[in-house]
């Protein structure tokens, strides 16, 4: 400080000083305080500094003989500034100090700090919320894929019982599409919960995104149109189907929202194109080859450049607070990124977005798919199952199916009474089929109870959930994973090979 009691730090927004001079009732500020305070608000923290007796100059809310407290210290223009005062007096044994040096330290980066802070509580939050939300969607789903077993699996049955060609045979075989339709749903909300692996499989993506689309439809007012140019033969790619269908939801609800005042078209679009290493750099840097392009594009309000370079952050939202997560895009990009893809997004305000997403094309996927055989129902055994499941109605449909194909079938609904018989006769069976998530005994614990039994009874998990369970196929307790709903052929299809390799 010079002689005059005026500080000669200038760092506005750190720190700033002043001599307070009670018997004349002012008070000398730094150049660097008073251009960022009031008049008025100076004249505040005078009055309170002076108001002050020596005995209440010790304490809490007092520094070492002098006061400190908290303050918003207005401005002449712009908002107030966070500050902590701290007055002491230079001379605090005497009844009427002379002064009191008085430090005001400007708090705009702990409040900046804090800011930070409760944004990312906040995003905490919605991570919890989404992770128990996910745990909802993943129970529903598991109660569904047992009805839907069931709805699947009856309807098999009667469709081999039907004439083909009847209108009966018709009829079954719209049932089981629908219920095929309604299996990848339940896939998609697993995969929300992350409760099963994505599987990639090469695929024509154009019927995925017309069922997307489908579904959209019916949740989008009226004066929002849906174009559409989708060839029936785009190529193939090696993708999740579920995973794409989300894609595409995702994309069209953005661009929905940015057109929920006035109205508008979104058109969506797939074209192949085929990148040479020059052009590739050029789209995404893709390295050079066939891709399919899938095209979202809106007549919406577009965006500005600044946004357009915040689009892929998790959970930033430009929607109103309650109407979004900011999840949307972020989870596109990444869908896209594991399938080896790349991702572009024209827009300019008051012109539409255009959202183009590259998938590469898998080579001679199409013949390979046209070639393919129908599949036949594999021969089927005399062999002893051992079947377990907490459903009543999967226990009876695959007992049933299993005796068809002339297994001898022991069922049971409570896994304890299974383990038991098994005890009670270790060489009675050949094979075991269990259902994962069963009541007092899973099909994991199941599994390693009968090994320890049996080390070479093999085991047969069917699962709504995971493709592998954790540790028990690594440890050797099961030797197949099936996702449910399970098809017939598809299980008989695997008791064949389990069998087979058993004996050999």
């Amino acid at each position: 400080m010079d002689s005059d009691g005026h500080s000669k730090k200038e760092d506005k927004g750190k720190g700033s000083f002043a001599k307070e001079s009670p018997a004349h009732g002012t008070m000398d500020w730094t150049p660097a305080l008073a251009d960022l305070s009031a008049p008025e608000s100076r004249e505040e923290l005078l009055r309170r500094i002076s108001g002050e007796k020596p005995e209440n100059r010790t304490g809490p809310g007092h520094g070492v003989n002098g006061l400190w407290a908290p303050a918003w210290l207005p401005r002449p223009e712009g908002p107030s500034i966070p500050t902590l005062i701290s007055a002491t007096p230079m001379e605090p044994e005497k009844e009427n100090p002379a002064g009191s040096l008085m430090v005001v330290t400007g708090l705009t980066g702990l409040e900046a700090a804090r800011d930070k802070s409760r944004d990312l509580e906040d995003h905490i939050r919605r991570s919890q919320h989404l992770e128990a939300l996910g745990t909802l969607a993943g129970g529903i789903a598991h109660d569904f894929n047992n009805i839907l077993s069931a709805i699947m699996g009856f309807t098999e049955l009667s469709l081999d019982a039907a004439v083909e060609g009847s209108e009966l045979h018709g009829s079954l075989q719209e049932i089981y599409k629908a219920g095929g339709r309604a299996r990848d749903l339940v896939r998609q909300i697993l995969a929300f919960s992350r409760q099963v692996e994505h599987r990639k499989e090469p695929m024509n993506p154009a019927p995925i995104v017309k069922e997307a689309l489908t579904l959209l439809r019916a949740s989008l007012p009226s004066y929002i149109e849906i174009r559409t140019d989708i060839p029936p033969d785009t190529g193939m790619v090696l993708a999740d189907p579920s995973q794409i269908h989300q894609v595409v939801m995702n994309l069209c609800t953005n661009s929905a929202h940015a057109m929920r005042d006035d109205g508008g078209a979104i058109t969506i679009r797939l074209t192949r194109a085929e990148f040479s290493a020059g052009e590739a750099a050029v789209s995404e840097n893709l390295p050079p080859g066939k891709y399919l392009i899938l095209s979202v594009a809106d007549t919406g309000t577009g965006m500005e450049q600044e946004i357009l370079e915040r689009v892929f952050d998790p959970y930033f939202s430009t929607k109103p607070k309650g109407e979004g997560t900011g999840l949307g895009l972020s989870t596109v990009h990444g869908i896209v990124t594991s399938h080896n893809g790349g991702i572009r997004i024209k827009s300019e305000p008051g012109h539409g977005t255009v959202v183009e997403v590259f998938l590469p094309m898998v080579q001679g996927a199409e013949t390979q798919a046209a070639a393919a055989p129908v599949q036949e129902m594999p021969a089927g055994g005399s062999e002893r199952v051992l079947l377990v499941d907490d459903e009543p109605s999967i226990v009876n449909l695959q007992k049933k199916f299993l005796e068809k194909m002339g297994y001898q079938v022991s069922a049971f609904t409570e896994s304890p009474r299974a383990l038991e018989a098994l005890r009670l006769e270790p060489g009675a069976f050949d094979l075991v089929i269990t259902d994962r998530t069963m009541p007092k005994i899973t099909g994991g614990s199941l599994a390693e109870k009968i090994r320890a039994l049996r080390p070479d009874l093999p085991v047969i998990l069917c699962t709504g959930f995971s493709e592998v369970p954790e540790g028990k196929k690594a440890s050797g307790a099961i030797c197949r994973v099936l996702l449910k709903p399970v098809g017939f052929r598809e299980l008989a299809q695997t008791i064949r090979e389990v069998l087979d390799d058993r004996e050999s």
